[in-house]
């Protein structure tokens, strides 16, 4: 199975669930932002971010597309 990275810059999240909704198995919302699950904190070009790898292409797609503030990344 194909594997990607996901990496979500926590400093950018404004936390409107977006991204919970779309993308459950992925993310989950904690106190004011969202966070990127069985993930580990990184620098990804310059700044704080959080990184896991996943299969769930489909839901990392749709919960890029409706981030509204562009802080979810696929590599």
């Amino acid at each position: 199975m194909t594997k990607i990275k996901v990496i979500q810059v926590q400093d950018e999240c404004i936390g409107c669930g977006a991204c919970e909704s779309t993308s459950p198995k992925l993310f989950e919302m904690r106190e004011t932002k969202a966070h990127l699950k069985n993930s580990h904190k990184i620098k990804w070009k310059g700044k704080d971010a959080f990184i896991t790898e996943t299969d769930l292409i489909n839901d990392a797609k749709e919960a890029v597309d409706v981030c509204p503030v562009t802080c979810i990344h696929i590599e």
